[in-house]
């Protein structure tokens, strides 16, 4: 794992250890939430495969509320599990959980890419071309 992901991992495992249960509200769930959109979330542009998908898709900082949503709801429903891991993997754990899962950012950003694609029967693939990139005839 890359040095900036363990500090984040440890960043993130402290946050939550500082916590009591997550559903109880106050100021260190609130830092648990600042800590998961700045660790977690992305900024920028990132490639992203969704579980149960072959192509990645890109997401940028317009996504990170989805990010920080689907990865703060895997947290509460497996906050035992969670607070057990190690800093690397509650990392990982995370990440993955915002960015590839059916909530995060990986499938919000392909939902809007098939917005208003109609008549497509169920099964039949859908291709992606770039404007400008030569397309081979199939």
């Amino acid at each position: 794992m890359a040095i900036g992901q363990m500090e984040k991992g440890a960043e993130l495992k402290a946050a939550l250890e500082g916590c009591g249960p997550l559903g109880c509200p106050g100021p260190e769930v609130e830092r648990l939430w600042l800590e998961i959109r700045d660790c977690v979330c992305t900024r920028g542009r990132a490639d992203v495969v969704p579980y149960g998908s072959g192509r990645a898709v890109t997401v940028t900082e317009d996504y990170a509320s989805d990010e920080l949503l689907s990865a703060m709801e895997w947290l509460i429903k497996n906050e035992e599990k969670a607070r057990s891991l190690e800093a690397e993997s509650l990392f990982a754990h995370l990440s993955a959980e915002a960015k590839r899962s059916a909530k995060g950012s990986g499938r919000a950003a392909r939902n809007d890419q098939l917005h208003g694609v109609t008549n497509v029967s169920a099964g039949d693939p859908i291709h992606f071309y770039e404007l400008d990139a030569p397309r081979e005839e199939s």
